[in-house]
């Protein structure tokens, strides 16, 4: 801190809201429930870090989960600063930085600078095509068409849950998808097991709405060519059009920087200095890696959360990564 007068936007915060704007260098960790003005000791934070400690707003990012949110805190923090510090904060989804990086470093990610970003509904359409395209070059249509017994989104999810997991789309995903002895090679691994159970469990569904019979091991090998090549095909079609779907902005920057050398986790972390994140109960296991690269080489980072609020289970979060944070 300098030797000049405290503030009035620090005089007026509480103590630990005070402890929380002054602090500068290393991981933090804020648990604050709702209405403890935790949004307001951020703000004073951001305020802090650029009047007394000399921080350059472009290198303060601040990630939220909803666009609303990022709205919000850039609104209260734009006010608060003056206008020319204020046009330069970043305060982003998580979806928004991943744009900002595959953009800014698409070299590195093997993307074409002028991405296109699906959206989960062209995702969607994207992967209907590419299993229209492969039933139909298989000779597979009409009434056999009908007794398909896996979905669109069943392929989305299942693509998406290995990305999930910050793994490369490689040998290890496709050999999942493989015929012969799949059945068995799924459920002697954990991971496979998991997965063996929930597409048994999704084609039985599946048949029984058709009326159709067979064991769920049956059905599953009676498609699994089908759901692989369609997969294959859908990850083409973004490389050929230069596109990317929304865990891709998350995914890519996570995988392209799995090297401790790589050139991509160099410049990663040395984007921004200071990492903010909201709401960190509701993260995931992706985003927190995502978030781990981010940060990797100063270590700045403040996540404010509150374990007892944590609300998007759907998203696979993972509450265990803010009540283990000091770990």
């Amino acid at each position: 801190m300098t030797d000049r007068p405290t503030p009035d936007y620090l005089l007026e915060l509480n103590d630990a809201q005070y402890e929380v704007a002054c602090h500068l260098d290393g991981p933090c960790l804020v648990v604050a429930g709702a209405g403890s003005g935790k949004t307001r000791s951020v703000v004073a934070r951001v305020q802090c870090l650029i009047d007394w400690y000399g921080v350059h707003p472009n290198d303060i990012l601040c990630i939220t989960f909803t666009r609303k949110a990022a709205a919000e805190m850039r609104s209260r923090i734009v006010r608060a600063l003056d206008e020319d510090q204020g046009k330069d904060i970043q305060v982003r989804t998580f979806h928004s930085t991943g744009v900002k990086l595959c953009r800014s470093y698409s070299h590195l990610m093997g993307l074409n600078e002028r991405i296109s970003i699906w959206d989960e509904k062209a995702a969607m359409r994207q992967m209907k095509l590419a299993m229209d395209e492969v039933a139909g070059e298989a000779g597979v249509d009409g009434p056999t068409m009908k007794s398909r017994c896996y979905t669109t989104s069943m392929l989305h999810d299942l693509l998406d849950e290995w990305k999930q997991t910050g793994q490369p789309l490689d040998k290890a995903f496709w050999d999942q998808l493989d015929t012969g002895n799949l059945i068995e090679s799924m459920k002697g691994s954990p991971g496979g097991h998991k997965m063996h159970t929930a597409l048994s469990e999704r084609i039985s569904n599946q048949a029984h709405k058709k009326k159709l019979e067979g064991s769920p091991d049956d059905l599953l090998r009676l498609h699994l060519r089908e759901m692989k090549e369609s997969i294959k095909r859908y990850e083409k079609t973004k490389q050929i059009v230069g596109a990317v779907d929304l865990t891709d902005l998350i995914w890519l920057p996570v995988v392209h920087s799995a090297d401790p050398m790589g050139e991509l986790l160099e410049a990663l972390g040395d984007r921004w200095k200071y990492v903010i994140v909201d709401e960190y109960q509701d993260t995931n296991d992706l985003q927190e890696k995502f978030i781990k690269n981010l940060v990797h080489k100063h270590r700045n980072l403040m996540v404010v959360g509150d374990d007892d609020q944590a609300i998007y289970g759907w998203r696979g979060s993972n509450v265990k990564l803010i009540t283990t944070f000091s770990d």
